[in-house]
């Protein structure tokens, strides 16, 4: 307490101690409490004569100015939001919760049991949507004038509508169904009328064909289902069709009608081209199975022909392979591939054999001259498979030409061109073998080429005969010399 406060409180008591002081505050007192009562009573006379007016001028009439205001109240509110009655009703959030249920009847919590189009909230959120709005657009309709709708009630007729049919519901394309449809998500939602009726007949025909191309679904959901089986369609013709040997793919501009239809009309559609897509993935499942079927020996042929590029089978091949592929005939009956396959795997047996058959006696006769020179009997076992080595000599590998699977890995793994290069380096690989051996055992020895000649009588035998001793002694002065 300040100083101040503290010497008013001291100043107070002693007033009031004193008879003059309590004589002073009772008149006071008295005072405040005849003006008080006079306050009253103007202001209770005040109110009583106060008038309520409505805009526009009608006056409320009534006894009490409570009674008064709280009526111009409700009918300021009427006029403002004259719907607000039809969805008054604080069992529409149940509504909701039943409604995502798949329960048809939800309406009844609200004591509606006719058509759902006829009860008066679905009517009129229906007559809203037109061409077609966002959840949040159709909630900020009914929250204005002259509705004031609940949330709870719009949101209710907009899942019963879309449960019974009369809306659909989509996002980012994708069409939705009531159980995928909350009130955290129904914003972004765009709702359309459905315009078209879509009989029982018509929807167990699609459902018939859902299950033909194995798209499982149930009955209210066909339209749900669509999506899967376009998109197995396109697979399907994907798989049924592509670059030359394969069919052309097929002309499916009836297929993006469907697709770029929504709602029922995308039903309807779908059950009007029934017979025709049923044909159609009838056809392209059996041209996909000859394909997955033929297309590997279709292959198969072409890494032959390749293979074969230098023999004669290729010229007779070569242009039915590019009638194949020009005409776009892999799947033709009967079946053109396996004889040209059979034709290449003969003539490429035959010629893989007889190259290795040609290696193999190269290298035989080879390696007997080898073995039976002086300088490599005087080598030691080790040393001999060294100078193997070093030379890439070895045993020829042995062939599988049995079948055209074995004929192709072997000729993957050295082709005929291979085969030939081979037989044809190996007396130069078997010659430097014996040169190596020689200079193991004798370090100076040196390889020497005697000159080239065409000799055609005993005279210029003779003189070969002298210019190759000149060489050979010539090079005897650095040491041994290996012809």
């Amino acid at each position: 307490m300040t100083r101040k406060a503290a010497e008013k409180s001291l100043a107070s008591r002693s007033v009031q101690n004193t008879r003059e002081g309590q004589e002073a505050q009772q008149a006071m007192e008295t005072r405040r409490k005849v003006a008080e009562t006079a306050l009253g009573s103007v202001l209770s006379d005040v109110l009583t004569h106060a008038k309520v007016f409505l805009a526009g001028g009608s006056e409320i009439q009534g006894l009490l100015l409570s009674e008064k205001v709280k009526d111009a109240a409700e009918r300021s509110l009427s006029r403002l939001y004259p719907k607000f009655e039809l969805a008054d009703d604080p069992k529409w959030a149940t509504v909701v919760e039943r409604a995502r249920k798949g329960a048809t009847d939800a309406l009844e919590l609200v004591g509606h049991t006719g058509d759902v189009e006829k009860n008066p909230v679905c009517a009129e959120v229906f007559k809203s949507i037109g061409s077609g709005k966002t959840g949040t657009l159709i909630r900020k309709h009914f929250a204005a004038s002259p509705y004031g709708w609940p949330r709870d009630a719009v949101d209710g007729a907009l899942l019963v509508l879309l449960l019974n049919g009369h809306i659909s519901a989509t996002y980012n394309g994708k069409s939705l169904k009531v159980s995928e449809v909350d009130q955290r998500n129904i914003t972004v939602t765009e709702f359309r009328c459905e315009t078209v009726t879509v009989p029982a007949n018509q929807k167990i025909a699609v459902r018939k064909l859902l299950q033909e191309a194995d798209v499982k679904t149930k009955a209210g959901d066909e339209l749900l289902a669509i999506p899967q089986l376009l998109e197995k369609i396109k697979t399907l013709i994907d798989s049924a069709s592509g670059e030359p040997p394969l069919p052309e793919r097929p002309n499916t501009a009836y297929i993006k009608d469907i697709e770029d239809t929504l709602g029922n009309a995308q039903i309807v559609k779908l059950y009007e081209q029934r017979e025709r897509i049923s044909e159609d993935l009838s056809k392209w499942k059996k041209d996909k199975e000859i394909i997955e079927k033929r297309l590997p020996r279709w292959k198969t042929c072409n890494d032959l022909l390749e293979h074969a590029g230098s023999i004669d089978v290729a010229k007779e091949i070569e242009p039915q392979v590019e009638a194949i592929k020009q005409n776009r005939s892999l799947l033709a009956d009967p079946d053109p591939v396996p004889s040209l396959c059979d034709k290449l795997t003969d003539a490429l047996r035959n010629e893989l054999t007889q190259a290795h058959g040609k290696c193999q006696k190269v290298s035989d006769e080879q390696m007997n001259q080898l073995s039976n020179t002086k300088i490599w009997k005087r080598l030691s076992k080790q040393q001999q498979n060294e100078v193997l080595d070093s030379n890439s000599i070895s045993d020829i590998q042995k062939i599988n030409v049995g079948t055209e699977k074995a004929l192709l890995d072997t000729l993957n793994e050295k082709d005929l061109e291979q085969w030939n290069t081979l037989c044809d380096a190996l007396p130069g690989r078997f010659q430097a073998a014996l040169t190596e051996a020689a200079k193991l055992l004798e370090p100076k020895a040196k390889r020497i080429t005697l000159p080239n000649a065409t000799i055609k009588n005993e005279q210029e035998a003779d003189q070969w005969l002298q210019q190759a001793r000149k060489e050979i002694l010539a090079n005897l002065k650095d040491g041994p010399v290996i012809l």
